[in-house]
């Protein structure tokens, strides 16, 4: 399909007319011409707050400090114009403004800005995996990724690689918001009262995923656009964000502790450049994922070789901004974009031999519909399923692939993830574990698929729905007399 992308309403977001931006332009040059005075007249150097190369970091970080701060990217990238909106140029030219940087950073940046691989067009028909516990996770959430939106028109990735785990359409969100369900998926929590003030606190609280595998050594990491809440950025070891949220004017933060190994350091800190994405592709939302998926790629680089035990969160948050901006434009073209670079993700950890002791997960924080009222889209509607039905792939050494019809909840997933790594679940939880994952083809979970009243007869369609074979249904016709019969 030839998706073509509509610059409606983006030219509405330009801040300042053309006279302003010379006469700012102006300015800033003098600036700049002012500073370039004085430190030549002062012999002045300057040292980079954020310089890792070689380890010799004159501001390193001492035993338990934590801060979070900008970099200036590490590489810089030289882009033609697009000759079409509707046919982007995807191949950045790569130049490195600092040749002083250690290797890593150097062949981190080169990887972060390459073109990168897509998914192989012949995946193999079965993929043999180690047959025991992972010890490491890579948890990915498409921000508005609704399950009614996945085809093999628009995410014909995610569909290849869904046979290599357990795969369900049918799980749904709690509360079809970014926060709270962001929360809810990390936490395994549901909190009824509907404050979403109070589900960013159960971070606080330490009650989640993450205090569960920190006993264990794990290293938590986190890239993150939208839901990136304070609490939750701060029980990471690194972390990727966006404190702004701002698609317009794109630039990211860095959060580092001292607990973190310097290789992870030079990663994130090479990677913290989401302003270099400005102009990356045709829609702001599509380059700001752009950059969520290289800085993944890197990290998967860095970790592969390492042996340390890691959790890695991952969110992707294009979808739900161009979404919300006009749904009809941006939001099939953008979920087929994040298919995309899921698939290189996915390429990634199968080259680097991860998957052998990783469990990759992918699932969305909410759907989203089309306004009843305007172009935008909206989630607030919490009694339809385009908004409720949100995907859950998990892919992971001993789990068995299959498709499920069954339902489960969001707040489901972090018992069911805790599981599946073999780490303790410290704290009460609304969701339980999916047995199912676990049981694979041997779970049976029958309910009611089909029921009607015609003429004294009572039609009843019963089904396995951890299973997605229609053959599976048990018909029962039951008479208004008491007679009934079984097929």
């Amino acid at each position: 399909m030839d998706y073509k992308f509509n610059e409606v309403n983006l030219e509405s977001k330009k801040k300042f007319n053309k006279t302003n931006r010379i006469f700012i332009a102006l300015a800033i040059f003098a600036l700049f011409f002012l500073l370039y005075q004085m430190v030549n007249a002062n012999s002045t150097s300057f040292i980079h707050k954020n310089n890792f190369a070689g380890g010799n970091s004159p501001n390193a970080l001492s035993k338990g400090e934590n801060f979070s701060y900008y970099k200036k990217p590490a590489v810089q990238i030289s882009r033609e114009p697009a000759q079409s909106a509707s046919a982007p140029d995807y191949s950045p030219s790569i130049e490195n403004d600092n040749q002083g940087e250690s290797s890593v950073i150097e062949s981190v940046g080169t990887f972060i800005f390459g073109e990168g691989s897509t998914i192989p067009a012949e995946l193999p028909e079965n993929l043999i995996l180690e047959n025991n516990s992972p010890k490491n996770l890579i948890l990915i959430i498409i921000d508005a990724g609704g399950s009614s939106y996945i085809s093999p028109e628009t995410t014909p990735n995610i569909l290849k690689i869904s046979k290599y785990g357990f795969f369900s359409k049918e799980t749904k969100v709690r509360i079809p918001s970014t926060t709270e369900s962001h929360t809810i998926i990390l936490t395994g929590i549901y909190n009824e009262s509907y404050d979403w003030t109070s589900y960013p606190q159960l971070f606080t609280q330490n009650k989640s995923l993450f205090e569960s595998a920190k006993p264990s050594n794990y290293t938590i990491l986190a890239i993150m656009g939208k839901g990136d809440s304070p609490q939750l950025i701060n029980k990471t070891d690194a972390a990727l964000h966006d404190s702004d949220n701002d698609f317009f004017n794109l630039k990211s933060n860095l959060h580092l502790t001292s607990e973190i190994s310097p290789a992870i350091a030079e990663t994130f800190s090479a990677a913290n450049n989401l302003s270099a994405y400005q102009n990356y592709s045709a829609t702001p939302f599509i380059s700001y994922n752009n950059w969520i998926k290289d800085s993944t790629k890197a990290a998967i680089q860095t970790l592969a070789p390492s042996g340390q035990k890691f959790i890695l969160v991952v969110n992707f948050p294009g979808l739900d901004e161009g979404g919300h901006e006009n749904f009809d434009a941006y939001y099939s073209q953008t979920f087929h974009e994040i298919d995309k670079n899921i698939g290189e993700i996915f390429n990634v950890l199968l080259e680097s031999g991860l998957l052998n002791s990783t469990a990759f997960v992918v699932t969305a924080d909410h759907g989203m519909q089309k306004s009843k009222r305007s172009l935008r889209g909206a989630h607030a509607d919490a009694y339809n399923d385009l908004t409720l039905n949100v995907p859950l792939l998990l892919i992971s050494p001993s789990v068995q692939p299959h498709i499920s019809e069954s339902l489960y909840l969001n707040d489901d997933i972090t018992p069911t993830l805790l599981k599946l790594l073999n780490l303790p679940l410290n704290y009460n939880t609304t969701g339980t574990p999916i047995e199912e994952v676990f049981a694979g083809e041997n779970f049976i979970d029958i309910g009611i698929k089909n029921l009607s009243y015609d003429s004294g007869e009572l039609n009843l369609t019963v089904k396995n729905f951890a299973s997605s074979n229609v053959e599976d249904g048990l018909c029962a016709n039951v008479t208004s007399k008491g007679d009934y019969a079984v097929s």
